[in-house]
């Protein structure tokens, strides 16, 4: 690092240069020598602790940073036509597509939030904006293109508890019937065994594990059909299930045609893996229906499933796994509630113990 001094038809200049960790050099030029010392100390120390970003880094702008972002990483089509969209319809024109990301501020971001939240954007739409918001600007970060992520630690609005139905075992008897078949133990999958819809449809013959009577999730159906692996690393998991549910999954294998070497456990009329939209149009919401039970999502038997194992007693972290979370937070705040008739035991269990005359009267 050095300052190197020059004459010019406008008097002395002093150009500092600067070599970044990347052995790249760059320079700068001031027309005081105070200024010169003073930028050159900065950017030694900046070297020294490593938060040097070289100068023209900065320059880059939002819109180049949103392209280069979505350039990266290996992305579902679905996650990437929604993070495009938030890209080029929220934080592009928000932050300004033309603004350099080294004038930008946690300040900047902040009041970008606050305009969402102002214009009646719901709780999770914010905050989900607001993910890509902070994974953009991260990117920026690790590329070494600024220092700090000015998208962290943002002020977010909470996020209501979804609203799930609570099914009794008799609802999801009736529902059986009327789907009946196959159908049936792929709906008892979803509420025994509380995967995913797109998990239970991913389901093989080598997911079941014979020995064990458990079913490995290492794969899922995706909106076009073909097998992929999950999108955690924490959706990779081995279940235990009942035998009943374990032995009707070895039943619909059997009558299975696919003559693939890990052929799907369950398919469509034509051997093919099953579509969401032709499945939920042709199979579920007719079910459903029929068994008065309109309205009722496959995604719903989660919070049915995770309800069960609260109401069981079951540890928190075992039915983070057996749900394949990643957090507790996603178990305990978006889907697991207490059964009401749990519920109305616990008021009428402090009832007794605090006014006990009260329960005669």
């Amino acid at each position: 690092m050095s300052i190197h001094v020059r004459e010019t038809s406008k008097g002395r200049r002093y150009d500092v240069k600067v070599r970044g960790a990347d052995g790249r050099q760059h320079s700068k030029t001031f027309a005081t020598k105070r200024a010169a010392v003073d930028y050159e100390s900065r950017q030694r120390s900046a070297v020294n602790d490593g938060t040097f970003v070289a100068p023209r880094a900065g320059a880059m702008t939002v819109g180049e940073l949103g392209r280069r972002w979505m350039a990266t990483g290996a992305k579902r089509e679905t996650t990437r036509s929604r993070d495009r969209s938030i890209v080029v319809g929220h934080i592009g024109p928000g932050l300004g597509d033309d603004t350099p990301i080294s004038r930008l501020s946690r300040a900047n971001c902040q009041a970008l939030v606050d305009r969402w939240v102002a214009a009646g954007a719901a709780p999770r739409t914010v905050v989900r904006q607001a993910a890509v918001l902070r994974a953009m600007f991260q990117h920026a970060v690790d590329a070494d293109l600024l220092v700090r992520n000015p998208a962290a630690r943002l002020r977010l609005p909470g996020v209501e508890v979804v609203d799930r139905p609570q099914l009794s075992g008799a609802d999801l008897e009736r529902l059986a019937d009327v789907l009946g078949g196959d159908q049936a133990v792929f709906m008892w999958c979803g509420a025994v065994l509380g995967l995913r819809w797109s998990e239970t449809a991913g389901l093989t013959r080598s997911s079941l594990e014979v020995e064990s009577g458990s079913v490995r999730v290492a794969n899922q159906i995706d909106r076009d059909g073909r097998l992929v692996p999950p999108k955690t690393r924490s959706s990779v998991r081995t279940l235990s299930a009942p035998r009943w549910l374990f032995v009707a999954l070895l039943q619909v294998v059997e009558r299975s045609t696919d003559l693939n070497a890990d052929p799907l456990v369950f398919t469509n009329t034509g051997g093919r893996g099953l579509s969401y939209p032709n499945w939920r149009s042709r199979v579920w919401q007719p079910a459903t229906a029929a068994a008065g039970l309109p309205g009722l999502r496959y995604h719903d038997l989660r919070s049915i499933a995770a309800s069960a194992l609260v109401a069981a007693g079951v540890d928190l972290r075992t039915a983070m796994h057996r749900l394949g979370h990643s957090t507790p937070a996603m178990t305990l705040a978006v889907y697991a509630r207490v059964a009401d008739d749990r519920d109305r035991a616990a008021a009428e269990a402090v009832s007794a113990r605090l006014r006990p005359g009260a329960a005669a009267g």
